[in-house]
């Protein structure tokens, strides 16, 4: 039924519910990152840009996530996160969320660099957006 989530009460009762972490949960510290990819993806299609409206509340809570993620898996994990978390966004708002998160100093250097890497395409499509409404 989350999985095809078409309004924002859906989508609230789904990522109250915990749905992603525990997706992150289940798996080991040590389970192949695109293996936890994978499964989260195929439990629901809350980060397309279809649903990016109805998802960008919670861009925030995901970015803020990455110190425990971390700490918690292997590295390899925190690209797809923000992979699937950035890459479903497509509006100034979103843009504006991502680049405070990269702006803040308490963040490791290396979670920044892999934010600023995944805000890329986010950012272009900003800009092509805002030239090509």
């Amino acid at each position: 039924a989350a999985a095809r989530a078409q309004d924002a009460a859906e989508v609230q009762k789904f990522f109250e519910a915990g749905e992603y972490r525990r997706v992150v949960d289940a798996a080991q510290p040590d389970s192949d990152p695109s293996i936890l990819y994978t499964a989260a993806q195929s439990r629901q299609r809350l980060n397309e840009t279809d649903q990016a409206a109805l998802t960008r509340e919670f861009l925030a809570p995901a970015l803020a996530a990455l110190p425990a993620l971390k700490r918690e898996r292997r590295i390899f994990f925190i690209n797809n996160w923000l992979a699937a978390f950035i890459g479903g966004q497509e509006d100034a708002q979103a843009l504006a969320t991502v680049k405070r998160v990269a702006r803040n100093a308490k963040l490791d250097a290396d979670l920044r660099r892999k934010v600023l890497e995944a805000m890329d395409a986010l950012e272009r499509t900003v800009r092509i957006r805002t030239a090509f409404p």
